[in-house]
């Protein structure tokens, strides 16, 4: 769930972020950006890689030191290996290239993890994060090379080789970011670093910039059509803190479901 303040408390679920996410990979590529190939795993990734929040959001909490409902960024380690394992099983039964992609994805995400490690703090005392994001990289490799090698002899295989696993990999790294900028509340200007435009290698940075009514300015435009119009459902909660799960479950469930709208242009 991300939770950003606007007058308030504006509460965006993961999977419909990465709804968003799908919706810019259907629509890239252009004269200067190849589109995602093979488009349909590589969309679909990016439509269900947050897939494992949504049993959590289906029942979300509040920070307990801030009455705040809880941000995507505060979940406890263990707790997000458990459900994050759970949707990336889910989509490899369905696309087995999807599901390479998307534990690559999470590894990338454990990797950040990493680095700050020693900000983390579990629920559980006894629970090491360093020792559970070790565990969750054994399972995420292992789940990435069952899933490539689930597509020997298969009529995409061409595309796990490294140049292509790579540059999907890094088109759904641009979309998850692109799709957080605009389901955040910055409004500072955005780079994103590593955007491939082909499968040889190529790679362009890209600037967003948002801008009075949903406009936002992105610079090496990637998308096929111009502008790009794209929106998400959000909730704007009438309370800012809650003394229960309870509570705040309570609230989102009578709070109306409202549209926030982007125009994506060069």
């Amino acid at each position: 769930m991300i939770v950003r303040e606007e007058n308030g408390i504006v509460i965006i679920y993961q999977t419909d972020h990465a709804k968003l996410s799908g919706k810019l990979a259907e629509n890239w590529g252009n004269s200067q950006f190849a589109k995602p190939d093979p488009l349909e795993s590589v969309v679909f990734a990016a439509n269900h890689h947050d897939d494992g929040w949504a049993m959590w959001e289906a029942h979300p909490t509040i920070n307990p030191e801030t009455g705040f409902p809880t941000n995507f960024n505060e979940i406890p380690v263990d707790e997000h290996f458990k459900m994050y394992s759970l949707g990336i099983e889910r989509v490899s039964s369905d696309d087995c290239y999807s599901g390479a992609l998307v534990a690559m994805h999470a590894r990338r995400l454990y990797e950040w993890k990493k680095e700050r490690a020693a900000n983390l703090k579990t629920k559980d005392a006894e629970i090491d994060p360093a020792s559970v994001i070790e565990e969750a990289f054994n399972w995420l490799d292992s789940n990435k090379r069952y899933n490539i090698y689930r597509m020997i002899g298969d009529e995409y295989e061409y595309a796990t080789n490294e140049s292509y696993i790579r540059a999907n990999f890094e088109l759904l790294l641009a979309w998850d970011a692109i799709s957080l900028y605009l389901c955040g509340d910055s409004t500072d200007e955005y780079t994103i670093e590593r955007v491939p435009t082909d499968y040889r290698g190529n790679t362009v940075s890209m600037t967003l910039k948002k801008e009075s009514d949903g406009h936002v300015i992105c610079s090496s435009y990637p998308f096929a059509k111009q502008p790009l119009e794209v929106e998400i459902p959000s909730r704007k909660l009438t309370k800012t803190k809650f003394k229960s799960d309870e509570e705040l479950r309570s609230t989102i469930k009578d709070t109306e479901i409202t549209t926030m709208r982007f125009t994506l242009d060069s």
